[in-house]
């Protein structure tokens, strides 16, 4: 196994501050430029990779979701990720485009909490309006699901194609949350 050698405080500040710096170098879109542009990418794909964290670790999970009512709506079955969720509310999600090169990037990270429900027979009504599917669903299962609200404090862009209109590569929008 290769042997690394590790970096020193001053190499990892140097590094965490390399897109602060490229930030501020590049120009900033319109706000409502910016709300279009990450919406059509939200609209425009339907998994993302769920981060959440609490003092027993760290859990990323792959999942699908549906954008409505200004947050991302993911069904589940359950996992580990719902220990994490139940100490901490505090999430991140990225969704992400696969990666064919330098200058090809595509990428949205989102940071904010989470609204966590039980869905089954009798809860599933009461959410109809953030499910992509008919409650009735929810009566057939011999188990309950889980609804799992991510309610968007923060968006991270990263587009490789924002610097052929002007802007930087990165862009970023605060929302209230």
């Amino acid at each position: 196994m290769t042997e690394f050698d590790e970096m020193t405080q001053d190499q990892y500040a140097a590094a965490a501050g390399y897109w602060k710096k490229k930030d501020a170098q590049g120009a900033a879109m319109p706000e409502n430029e910016l709300r279009e542009f990450i919406l059509k990418f939200i609209q425009g794909h339907n998994t993302l990779a769920l981060a959440c964290a609490s003092d027993e670790g760290i859990r990323v999970t792959p999942l699908e979701y549906s954008w409505k009512e200004d947050s991302l709506i993911v069904i589940s079955e359950g996992g580990e990720k719902f220990r994490h969720l139940a100490k901490n509310h505090t999430v991140s999600a990225c969704i992400y485009e696969p990666y064919t090169g330098f200058g090809k990037l595509n990428s949205l990270q989102v940071q904010g909490h989470v609204q966590v429900a039980e869905l089954n027979a009798r809860t599933a009504g009461k959410y109809d309006a953030l499910l992509s599917y008919p409650a009735d669903v929810f009566e057939r299962l011999d188990h309950p699901m889980y609804l799992i609200r991510i309610v968007p404090e923060r968006f991270d862009l990263l587009s490789s194609g924002l610097k052929e209109k002007g802007y930087a590569v990165r862009q970023h929008l605060y929302v209230a949350g």
